[in-house]
């Protein structure tokens, strides 16, 4: 899913003569607008169209009205790890050398030495731009933005502060408690770090909720259960309500002239079964 708003251009310069900048030839530069990139891990249509229809995405739905929105054509293969670095990248997994969690080369957790030269946030480095990337996917290890990276991460383990540059960060955040990702975290760097050219965050909180809870709002699951369901069956909707109230706050921060983007690595649903191919070809 993408969900993209741009800001109205009321800021931009108007067409009566002024020129930015000074003397020119009369050609009008628009002002740069600072660009969000919200990464939804895992969010689909599926949960959200009712959640919007009801109200309870607020936020969401205001740049669902005052931009553009639909489904994207996923990566092949169907998975999160290629999904995310294509993002980061433009790249396919091909050209990547990715196509699941791990390495097929190594059989270690994936990481983005193999293509760290191309991400989004390298590239704007290049040009002097202020970068900050808060916990996206296939990261680490982090790179030396003008700016912050706190690297997320899938199957790579490491020490946490490892995934800090700043190094200082990471104690700065520690002595808060905000150390792990978290909406608060996003938050507080958000309002600390004002001054971006591009700032990047992924949520992880649609991802692990749904993979908790999916069965508890799908009567049809195997694994219902209507008991647990009364008492968890809105855990997915809150977390959802939680993203949504904190992208109202970064878009308060961010003020009007700020473009957002709005986008998830892929869909999510029910999985009803399963087939454990080593175990069917031992038998």
């Amino acid at each position: 899913m993408c969900i993209r708003y741009r800001f109205s251009g009321d800021n931009h310069p108007k067409d009566n003569g002024e020129k930015e900048g000074g003397e020119g030839d009369g050609n009008l530069l628009p002002t740069k607008p600072k660009v969000v990139i919200v990464g939804l891990d895992g969010a689909t249509w599926k949960v959200m169209d009712p959640l919007v229809m009801q109200g309870r995405l607020p936020n969401i739905k205001a740049l669902m009205d005052n931009g553009s929105y639909g489904t994207l054509q996923n990566v092949y293969p169907l998975e999160s790890c290629p999904a995310w670095a294509i993002i980061s990248t433009g790249l396919n997994p091909g050209k990547l050398g990715i196509f699941d969690i791990y390495d097929y080369e190594t059989m270690e957790g994936v990481n983005a030495t193999k293509y760290a030269n191309y991400t989004i946030w390298e590239v704007l480095t290049r040009h002097n731009l202020t970068v900050c990337v808060d916990n996206v996917k296939d990261s680490y290890p982090p790179s030396h933005v003008k700016g912050f990276h706190i690297s997320g991460k899938f199957a790579e383990e490491h020490e946490l502060e490892k995934e800090y540059y700043p190094p200082e960060l990471y104690e700065e955040l520690t002595a808060q408690g905000l150390e792990l990702a978290s909406l608060n975290r996003t938050l507080y760097l958000f309002d600390r770090y004002s001054d971006f050219d591009l700032y990047y965050v992924v949520f992880d909180e649609p991802d692990m909720g749904q993979h908790l809870y999916w069965h508890l709002i799908d009567p049809t699951h195997p694994l219902y259960n209507e008991t647990e369901a009364k008492l968890y069956g809105e855990e997915i909707y809150h977390r959802y309500e939680e993203i949504d109230a904190a992208i109202g706050e970064m878009r308060d921060l961010a003020g009007p002239d700020t473009d957002f983007i709005i986008l998830s690595d892929q869909g999510f649903g029910p999985l009803y079964g399963g087939l454990n191919m080593n175990k069917w070809l031992h038998n």
